[in-house]
């Protein structure tokens, strides 16, 4: 383009609107030829992940999580719509008062037996995990635990022998994400609110 603007030669002209042509219908054939192969992608073992990823790109509206409706008002900025659901979930836990505790009577139930965590076991389960869920707040792809289940099953298994015999969780264990999900209101209440939270499953298995 800038060479035909330059010379201002109308074969230069020609062969730029050609070449600009060509490019268009590749890119409009390369594109056509990306959306088939996500369609066809849906239909195989590989889900429908990338279907709705290619969706969610398309959509224009990322308004997030909308304002929320409080005895105060309205929490219409981020860091109002996060104290008040911060607020909301710390309301749901009850401070238990632990200076009076009853005594609980002796137990009618038989002792648990011997619990013992097999590499079977945990190869198993890690086998099970679905690849195409998202990441927990350990931050480790699904597939990868899922694909390399045999190399990582000796160390996992190490890992939950060792919080067993310590009587002892990981920091990184105890965490969880926490996703407020919105009602269908126009102007949803935070009573309205529920949570969820996706946490590491035990892996034990009976001796």
């Amino acid at each position: 383009m800038i060479l035909s603007r330059r010379t201002k030669r109308s074969t230069d002209w020609a062969e730029y609107k050609s070449v600009q042509g060509q490019v268009r219908q590749t890119i409009r054939t390369e594109h056509q030829k990306h959306i088939a192969k996500i369609l066809n992608s849906s239909s195989n073992l590989n889900g429908n992940k990338p279907f709705w990823h290619y969706i969610k790109s398309r959509k224009k509206d990322q308004t997030g999580i909308s304002s929320l409706q409080t005895t105060d008002g309205v929490a219409t900025t981020p860091a109002e719509k996060a104290e008040v659901l911060n607020n909301t979930f710390k309301s749901v836990f009850t401070t238990e008062d632990l200076s009076s505790v009853p005594a609980l009577p002796e137990s009618t139930y038989p002792p648990l037996p011997e619990i013992s965590i097999t590499e079977h076991g945990v190869f198993t389960l890690l086998s099970q995990i679905d690849p195409h869920e998202a990441c927990g707040p350990d931050n480790i792809p699904a597939k990868i635990l899922h694909e390399l289940a045999q190399e990582l099953t000796p160390m996992i298994t190490h890992l939950f022998k060792q919080s067993l015999d310590t009587s002892k969780l990981p920091t990184e264990w105890k965490s969880a994400y926490v996703t407020p999900v919105q009602s269908q209101l126009l102007l949803p209440d935070i009573g309205y609110l529920s949570g969820k939270c996706h946490v590491w499953p035990t892996i034990m298995e009976p001796a």
